[in-house]
């Protein structure tokens, strides 16, 4: 199912939340507000109609300041059959606040990225990148599904770019997914981060479980974390080489020299280890030199030689 805010997330326009200035209005705006936050949405203004004399937008004030978000206050608006036409016309210098700050608020934005663009090579160290003949930044605003957000810097104008390679295989779902954003924005309000040495906490034990019983199901019996796939393939070639020298009773102290099958043509991540274990190559040939205890095996291939 999906909510109105799914619907226009993907043109993350700025967004002028309406709130409630009545009993209880407090706790609806700002949970209204955290919710579009989460989603990635940019809240430009917010407009409160106050009721009862309660000022809701002073008790909301602190949260809103510290976001840099402005409120726009109303005064109630008069009960029906009445017209509407004199309190649209009392509010009138509030509607045209209100435009004006989504005016500005745009213009900041695009400012901000144009300017990013002249400083972010200064301060940025880009992987995989050489610096003095990189072909050129993408300056993105957002992403959502498979596409970034992206500035153009002649036009001035924000366009839809393909992520093409899933940023580097991480978006399998999109990016922007609600539901994960919400997931994750749950945990780090539990949680934040827990250090995880002789500890334990319910999303980890329920991934591991449901990693037990799928994908490690009848050959897997404990889960190990690490944060990213180069860092886990160095993870396992050290727990593969302790568990082979301890099986046989020796150690590296007696001279045990290892011997390493790795594939051939292969690219396991920029870390130092992992570099050690992938074929010479632009990526790695001017790193350090390859260690001289590895055997290569070429990729199985199979060739027709009958023509159809």
């Amino acid at each position: 199912m999906l909510f109105q805010a799914d619907v226009y997330r993907s043109l993350r326009l700025p967004v002028v939340l309406i709130g409630d200035g009545k009993l209880g209005g407090i706790s609806a705006t700002v949970s209204a507000l955290e919710s579009l936050l989460i989603r990635g949405y940019d809240v430009a203004a917010i407009c409160l109609i106050e009721q009862d004399g309660l000022d809701n937008a002073d008790a909301i004030a602190p949260k809103t300041t510290e976001l840099g978000i402005p409120i726009f206050t109303m005064k109630p608006v008069p009960p029906q059959p009445e017209p509407l036409h004199r309190w649209y016309e009392e509010h009138n210098d509030v509607f045209s606040s209100v435009v004006t700050q989504l005016k500005k608020f745009h213009k900041s934005r695009l400012h901000r990225l144009d300017e990013m663009r002249d400083r972010a090579e200064k301060v940025f160290w880009w992987p995989f990148t050489q610096h003095k003949q990189y072909g050129g930044l993408s300056l993105i605003d957002s992403a959502h599904g498979d596409e970034f957000c992206t500035f153009n810097s002649t036009e001035k104008t924000l366009e839809p770019m393909f992520d093409a390679c899933a940023s580097w295989w991480t978006q399998g779902i999109g990016h922007g997914n609600a539901k994960m954003a919400t997931a994750l924005a749950y945990t780090a309000g539990r949680y934040g981060h827990v250090m995880f040495p002789e500890n334990a906490h319910e999303p980890a034990f329920q991934l591991s479980e449901k990693l037990l019983h799928t994908v490690g199901r009848d050959w897997a019996s404990r889960v190990y974390f690490s944060d990213d796939g180069s860092t886990a393939v160095e993870v396992g070639l050290k727990m593969a080489f302790r568990k082979y020298l301890a099986d046989r009773g020796r150690s590296y102290a007696d001279g045990s020299k290892l011997v390493v099958l790795a594939q051939a043509n292969c690219y396991h991540g920029d870390t130092l280890g992992v570099m050690n274990i992938a074929e010479p190559s632009v990526f790695n040939e001017k790193q350090h030199p390859c260690q001289d205890v590895i055997c290569w095996a070429s990729i199985p291939t199979w060739h027709a030689t009958q023509s159809y």
